[in-house]
């Protein structure tokens, strides 16, 4: 009886150390483009609880603008930035977080242009020593990544597998009206 006992325990142990191994091969399988994307510092702060902030980005044409200029941005143009919205609790984030660290959600083989994207939004996460801001095209079907310091996204994508949970949940914030979801 002993020796059964044993064996049922290593079964056990060996099942539980194969499941563990599976479900980490899935998980990078499924996030390791998005967390290349994102880039190592960055990614740790869209995945995990850290503050988020969100602004509304208009168009303000002309080419150049500092980023040190107050309330401009560049984005290969110019954009006046608006007034910051507390996301970091808002119901829904962590689905947000979760769909922005999903490769599945990105059409990898659709580099955007971002100079010539009509950027409305940027998500702005950040800690006491980093920050990475995510622009959104005004349909919700680009998706680009900001760094401090980089005058615009070093690369932007189709984020089209997302964009009409992405235009529900930005219409449950209150941020776009039924109107302008398509």
């Amino acid at each position: 009886m002993d020796q059964s006992g044993k064996k049922l325990v290593f079964v056990l142990a060996g099942l539980a150390l194969a499941a563990g191994v599976t479900s980490w091969c899935y998980r990078y399988e499924a996030a390791h483009q998005a967390t290349a994307f994102w880039g190592t510092e960055s990614a740790p702060l869209i995945a995990q609880p850290a503050p988020v902030e969100i602004y509304e980005l208009k168009l303000l044409g002309g080419e150049g603008a500092s980023e040190k200029e107050a309330g401009l941005l560049n984005l290969g143009r110019r954009y006046q930035v608006g007034d910051p919205r507390e996301l970091t609790n808002a119901r829904g984030m962590v689905h947000l977080r979760h769909a922005l660290m999903s490769d599945s959600n990105f059409r990898w083989e659709m580099p955007a242009e971002s100079e010539k994207t009509d950027w409305r939004w940027c998500l702005r996460f950040y800690d006491a020593k980093h920050e990475v801001r995510v622009v959104l095209s005004a349909d919700l079907a680009t998706i680009g990544r900001m760094t401090t310091g980089e005058p615009f996204p070093i690369e932007a994508f189709s984020c089209r597998p997302m964009t009409e949970s992405l235009q529900v949940y930005f219409e449950d914030l209150g941020l776009i009206s039924a109107s302008t979801v398509e």
